[in-house]
């Protein structure tokens, strides 16, 4: 991961309440407005305001550095929910508790990786396991799944064996291998899902040395020559990350050029007791022009596997995937994978590709009920290590549309390889939503709702992330995935749905829905629209979420999404000159991530949500027709 800390973005208040706030992500892509940023000083005040808000359902929502690419963190959008929705920073809880007896260290949610392992080494003490960089707080990492490299060391979640959590109604419950081992495999990596984990305690180690070796190798467009020599590789070495191969964006042919050699390391246990020097060039995660060369060095675990954020050499947007599957499966799915992307590089072709990096790791196994690496569903022939695939799509400059194209591809993977290799995505790094597979991959997943329903009966943790994902069905109606003015015609023969913002964020586009009865004819249904950057729409006419009615789609144009200035001068078939026609009013700064559709005879009703993700702009896909601007549907 090449992603810097979040920190500035984060004010800290240290007051319960504020004013509205809005969220983002590291890349600023992800978003959600709050009706306030809450930070507790400590437990007891975190205890005291979930108590204040069980009552009234509150949407809760905790953060860490921002430090992912998908909806996993992102808050209920105020504008989507009648109940308040908060966003809540632990930051504030920085107890510290060293037990060299016990080789523990227990800690508040408010540390970060980087503090914790800087107080570690001071210590002569370290972890086990680590990421390949230290920028995002620790309670987070662990509960997404964050990792490593190595066959034998799992994800950073392995390392817990004990923690406090506050459930929604503000009851603290103390989970451990002690009292409650079982209960422990759902809290390891709970997704934000499970309540305000307040404090963990990690089994450490006194300080390990390693040494770190890099190796250069050539690269081949014999794909499948190229990983099966990589797997022979994590046969030899038991921790290793392969960087490559890279691919640089040819303006010129627009096409992604093969890289001729590509690089790895690996590490191992050593005695030396030299200079320390593999935190001079920061090149445990790979990053930066520098580190493709043979060399070794010596150092820490902490330094030697892993970077502080100052180790972070990319502030530029980049799309990224990160899949979970069999080692044994590995050299035939990352082939694929490689022969997959380069077939879609001709709808590649927004501006500022810069560079496209193959990148993997070995993971071993673990029992932890929603860990990307649960072994529960694996044939028992298999070693339980997992391969990993990653894969950067990175830009020369910011810009949002290349960032949407390349994240549209990039969750085309999942639904393509999954089946085939029994392929588990990171969850917060362009993992598609899909109750039915999730429950494949995850078998536990029954198990840890219901300890989910104990914890948050009213569903104040979860967002539109988890609802999809986990298929939390008896959530629907608390979470409200709706608009507060969702509007309808006054003879309830139409019903119009617009969404936007981190809800269809991944379709990079807004989403306008006219619901008809089966009895109507949507010929009968013209719009004239007025658009400042773009003169055309796309509608699509199907029963997208087969509710037995027709939805009319419009889709906007994500390469002009965040420049639109959308009106609509005339709505035939909806009011009259007397009431007026519906118009659409922007609710934030930016009218393409905040409009309501309003007109004076609109009453206010509630809807189910509908999946649904844009293709692309082209007409051709799922049977879209072009309505120019003033046409006729």
């Amino acid at each position: 991961m090449l992603v810097p800390k979040l920190a500035l973005l984060l004010v800290l208040f240290h007051a319960a309440f504020g004013s509205a706030y809005r969220w983002f992500n590291w890349q600023y892509e992800v978003t959600c407005e709050s009706d306030a940023y809450v930070a507790p000083q400590n437990e007891a005040d975190a205890a005291k305001f979930l108590k204040e808000q069980y009552p009234k359902g509150s949407h809760i929502k905790v953060v860490g550095n921002g430090h992912g690419f998908g909806n996993l963190s992102t808050c209920v959008d105020n504008s989507l929910t009648a109940k308040p929705s908060y966003i809540v920073s632990l930051t504030n809880l920085k107890h510290l508790e060293i037990n060299k007896n016990d080789m523990t260290v227990t800690f508040g949610a408010g540390w970060d990786v980087y503090d914790l392992s800087e107080v570690l080494k001071t210590n002569n003490l370290t972890f086990g396991h680590l990421g390949v960089e230290r920028v995002q707080n620790f309670v987070g990492a662990a509960s997404t799944g964050t990792h490593g490299s190595g066959s034998n060391i799992g994800n950073i979640a392995s390392q817990i064996i004990g923690l406090r959590v506050l459930d929604a109604q503000g009851d603290l419950r103390i989970i451990d291998e002690k009292h409650n081992a079982e209960e422990l495999k759902a809290f390891r990596v709970s997704l934000g899902a499970l309540g305000l984990i307040t404090e963990v305690t990690l089994k450490v180690q006194p300080t390990l040395l390693m040494k770190r070796t890099t190796k250069v190798l050539n690269a081949t467009s014999e794909f499948s020559i190229m990983y099966n020599e990589i797997a022979q590789l994590y046969k030899e070495h038991e921790r290793m990350t392969v960087w490559g191969p890279h691919f640089d964006w040819n303006a010129e042919t627009q096409s992604w050029d093969l890289e001729p050699t590509y690089f790895l390391s690996y590490w191992e246990p050593t005695d030396y007791d030299g200079v320390r020097n593999c935190s001079s060039n920061y090149c445990a995660n790979g990053c930066g022009s520098e580190c493709k060369k043979e060399y070794f060095c010596y150092d820490d675990i902490i330094d030697a596997a892993s970077c502080p954020p100052q180790g972070v050499c990319s502030r530029e947007f980049y799309a990224e995937i990160e899949h979970f599957l069999p080692i044994e499966y590995f050299a035939e799915a990352a082939t694929n994978y490689t022969y997959y992307q380069q077939s879609q590089t001709p709808r590649m072709n927004a501006p500022y590709n810069s560079l496209m990096v193959m990148q993997h790791r070995s993971l071993k196994g673990d029992d932890a009920y929603m860990s990307p690496v649960n072994t529960y569903n694996l044939d028992p022939s298999l070693s339980g290590v997992f391969g990993i695939i990653e894969i950067d799509w990175i830009q020369e400059y910011n810009n949002f549309t290349t960032l949407w194209q390349n994240q549209e591809l990039a969750y085309e993977f999942l639904p393509k390889f999954g089946e085939a290799y029994n392929v588990r995505p990171h969850w917060n790094k362009m993992s598609p939503p899909n109750a039915t597979y999730t429950l494949e991959k995850f078998p536990m997943l029954p198990k840890f709702l219901a300890i989910q329903e104990r914890q948050d009966p009213k569903c104040q943790f979860v967002n539109e992330f988890l609802y999809k994902q986990l298929g939390i069905e008896r959530c629907a109606d608390f979470i409200s995935i709706c608009l507060r003015q969702t509007a309808t015609s006054d003879n309830s023969d139409y019903i119009i749905r617009l969404f936007y913002g981190p809800t269809y964020r991944s379709s990079s586009s807004i989403r306008i829905d006219v619901l008809l009865a089966p009895s109507i004819n949507s010929g009968q249904v013209t719009f004239d629209s007025m658009l400042s950057t773009q003169s055309y729409l796309t509608w699509f006419a199907e029963d997208l979420d087969n509710d037995r009615n027709t939805d009319l789609v419009m889709l906007i144009n994500p390469t002009s999404a965040l420049n639109v200035d959308f009106q609509i001068a005339v709505f035939l078939g909806f009011g009259n000159a007397t009431l007026g026609a519906p118009v659409m009013s922007p609710i934030s700064p930016n009218p393409a991530k905040g409009t309501l559709l309003t007109a004076s005879f609109m009453k206010s009703i509630k809807v189910h949500k509908a999946d649904y993700v844009y293709s692309g702009t082209s007409t051709a896909s799922k049977g879209g027709i072009l309505a120019r601007k003033g046409g006729q549907v």
